[in-house]
């Protein structure tokens, strides 16, 4: 489990295509080693790592997180973001997130206002039926609350802290993004839906 608050973002150094899905090597800074086996958000993707330390990571996306995300679309050099798993003893400073990427969003509009940034998202059809005014959502593991819905697409405002902090600052009109839903609409749903 993560919380959305994003501690280092991370470049990517290698990126191969392995027999059922791809093998992302990632440079980072954490002040300790993160060793094999553990569990890391990359970009709100639960991954495990393969083997690991304070430099450098490495981790394996596999066909069914391909389907799902956009990792299967990342190139040497893009920068993720990186969270590891809440310890027991941990702070929940965001919301729960489990790092089980539900779709992709686009990038619709960046908008510039005062000391906040807008992200206007494009949400596949469907969708909307998860996000609510004030809800929460994970986009790329950031722990945001949504600003406005209009039709299929939302808003969240950026913070300074999250813009500098985040890989934010590197987006673009455009760009896809993970998304993982508040996981408390979602259960809301199977309970009410069950046949």
């Amino acid at each position: 489990m993560f919380t959305g608050i994003v501690e280092k973002i991370g470049r990517i150094t290698r990126v191969n295509r392995a027999s059922g899905g791809v093998r992302i090597s990632i440079e980072t800074d954490f002040n300790s080693p993160i060793p094999a086996g553990a569990s890391i958000s990359c970009d709100g993707a639960c991954l495990t790592v393969e083997k690991g330390n304070r430099r450098q990571i490495t981790v394996m996306a596999v066909e069914e997180t391909l389907a799902r995300t956009k990792l299967g679309q990342i190139k040497t050099g893009y920068r993720i973001n990186l969270e590891r798993a809440l310890p027991s003893s941990g702070r929940l400073d965001g919301h729960i997130v489990y790092g089980h990427i539900d779709t992709t969003a686009r990038i619709t509009e960046i908008i510039p206002k005062g000391t906040q940034t807008t992200f206007r998202f494009l949400l596949p059809p469907g969708n909307t039926k998860y996000i609510v005014p004030k809800g929460s959502i994970a986009i790329d593991g950031v722990s945001l609350t949504i600003a406005n819905i209009t039709g299929s697409e939302f808003e969240v405002a950026i913070i300074p802290f999250t813009y500098k902090n985040t890989n934010f600052q590197f987006k673009h009109q455009g760009e896809l993004v993970n998304v993982e839903f508040d996981v408390v609409g979602k259960y809301i749903e199977r309970l009410v839906c069950r046949e």
